[in-house]
């Protein structure tokens, strides 16, 4: 009798699985998950060990998306000042965009793409060190620019930007410490020279200022003559040097931008600046290969902070691993620019774009 049953059983299993199909996808829409990570252009090691919260994609049967599903650690979460955030390269941005506002509030942000087949991560730090200022009611015209990114690319006025040619606007808009002529349709570094002479008349200053280090704002007052004697140093160990202020750019995503996109661009930013902090090495070590004078110390890694500093925001953070301890008062900013004034726009000749290089 037992046997019967199981035989019975076994057959009726048989039957549903042989039965029609398209009814069963009805009922049942053919779902699966992705989580493939973006390839991106430069990135640095990840670290294992902070906890990773990952996003998937779930998508139905015709490709589209249906919502994404998120894995992590509840409490390695919230006791961690570090998050990897990991994110199938389809996903909208604004999804990853909430769930970062919601999940990593004050945390610092390393984001997780692929590079030459290795995972790595672009990083973006939170501002732990002071609150944002509210006293700036708006800039120089040119000193904060939003550049937008849609199905089309990424565009700044009127010009859509390949990834080699916003590689090139990024080093315009940083230009170059030593020699800013090489960046004159970005002026931000031009009233920013440290000269022994300037760097002296703002030492006097600093000597017949108030000490108020009791006041509410002496984290800022120490904070602003801290960079004052950083930039000395710099004066010491470079000579005379430009260093920026005020200049930030953010990008301003359309809704359906994928994260694959936004994380290409960031990497991008990333690697320039990298690059830009190895060229004042190689200047720093140039000056002394061939000035014959006594070795400084090395260029610090605040001091590379100061010359090049992280000035790419997106969510409220900042570009870069660690947060800028000085420069205090770039952290908000009132009045936005777009679109940017004639004078940082590529010009045209004979109705042809000239490169930006």
């Amino acid at each position: 009798m037992r046997n019967r049953f199981i035989a019975g059983l076994f057959c009726s299993v048989l039957l549903y699985a042989c039965g029609d199909p398209v009814e069963v996808r009805k009922d049942e829409p053919v779902k699966r998950l992705s989580l493939m990570v973006p390839e991106i252009e430069y990135g640095v090691a990840i670290d294992t060990t902070a906890p990773t919260i990952r996003i998937s994609a779930e998508i139905d049967s015709s490709g589209m998306l249906i919502q994404p599903k998120v894995w992590f650690d509840t409490l390695r979460l919230e006791s961690a000042s570090v998050v990897n955030i990991e994110a199938d390269r389809s996903l909208p941005i604004t999804m990853i965009d909430s769930i970062v506002d919601t999940l990593c509030k004050g945390k610092d942000l390393r984001l997780v793409g692929k590079a030459s087949g290795e995972y790595v991560v672009v990083p973006l730090h939170g501002l732990h060190r002071f609150q944002p200022t509210n006293y700036i009611h708006g800039l120089f015209e040119n000193q904060y620019l939003i550049l937008h990114c849609n199905d089309s690319g990424l565009q700044f006025g009127n010009k859509i930007l390949s990834d080699s040619e916003f590689s090139n606007w990024v080093k315009l808009f940083y230009g170059n410490a030593f020699n800013p002529k090489d960046s004159i349709d970005f002026p931000q570094r031009k009233a920013q020279h440290n000269t022994i002479v300037r760097l002296m008349q703002e030492g006097q200053a600093w000597d017949e200022s108030p000490r108020q280090l009791d006041s509410p704002d002496s984290a800022v007052y120490l904070a602003a003559y801290n960079e004052f004697v950083n930039r000395l140093e710099i004066f010491d160990k470079v000579g005379p040097f430009y260093s920026m202020d005020l200049a930030l750019f953010e990008i301003d995503f359309a809704p359906q931008t994928t994260w694959g996109q936004a994380l290409q661009l960031f990497s991008i930013h990333f690697a320039v600046q990298k690059e830009l902090r190895q060229s004042a090495i190689r200047y720093f070590e140039e000056r002394h290969a061939n000035g014959g004078e006594e070795r400084k110390p090395d260029l610090t890694e605040e001091d590379l902070l100061l010359l090049y500093p992280d000035r790419l925001r997106w969510n409220k953070r900042m570009s870069g691993a660690i947060e800028h301890r000085y420069d205090v008062h770039h952290l908000e900013i009132k009045q936005h620019v777009f679109p940017p004034p004639p004078e940082v726009l590529p010009a045209e000749i004979d109705g042809q774009d000239v490169p930006l290089d």
